[in-house]
């Protein structure tokens, strides 16, 4: 399982490594009312294997036009300062 590092204290991930916990184990369950919005229940098993992974560094997400569904939007975060957080595309 992939596991999230804030390497610059932002609270925001910023970095990631393989984490230190192996599934083992999937059980499903399927719901038994009809009209549940939820198909099954998934239960994960999962035990701790540590593990010596480096954390790599994500790369920064890709932002563009429709990712706002309005020019207005668009150019109101294009002249914010969390755009350089940003890839434009």
């Amino acid at each position: 399982m992939l596991e999230f590092h804030s390497a610059d204290g932002s609270g925001s991930s910023t970095h990631y490594r393989t984490g230190d916990w192996e599934v083992v184990r999937v059980e499903e369950y399927p719901t038994a009312i009809p009209t549940n919005e939820f198909e099954a229940i998934v239960v994960g098993y999962c035990k701790y294997v540590p593990v010596e992974t480096p954390l790599i560094p994500m790369p920064k997400a890709q932002v563009s036009i429709d990712s706002f569904g309005d020019e207005s939007a668009y150019q109101e975060f294009l002249q914010s300062e969390a755009v350089k957080d940003y890839t434009l595309v």
